[in-house]
């Protein structure tokens, strides 16, 4: 069965001010229809977890807040046919906290 061709990301963003939270972005986005020279990409998610406690800087608040722009939590857990895996299996492997002691320390955090 043919599908079209997909491009999964996932990347991580910090604030540059004050209060330097941490966030981690997933997308995907789907190869559409068109012409053979120009393909359009159809965004099939947009989702944004960030984080808004303020345990980083030694508080005692925990707290990751989730944005979907594009898409729904039902994406995210959709298992590829291709790959067997599944958004939510790849962002589990990256955890925003874990990013945001590497942005306030310089140095990876351990796994």
């Amino acid at each position: 069965v043919w599908r079209p061709p997909r491009i999964q990301m996932l990347f991580d963003v910090t604030a540059s001010g004050p209060p330097y939270r941490t966030g981690l972005v997933t997308c995907e986005a789907v190869k559409g229809g068109g012409r053979w020279f120009w393909p359009s990409l159809q965004t099939t998610l947009l989702k944004v977890d960030y984080e808004t406690g303020n345990e980083h800087k030694g508080g005692t608040t925990e707290g990751d807040e989730t944005i979907f722009l594009v898409g729904n939590q039902e994406e995210v857990t959709r298992v590829s046919k291709r790959s067997g895996l599944s958004l939510a299996m790849l962002a589990g492997s990256v955890h925003i906290n874990r990013a945001a002691a590497e942005a306030t320390t310089g140095k990876e955090a351990p796994h």
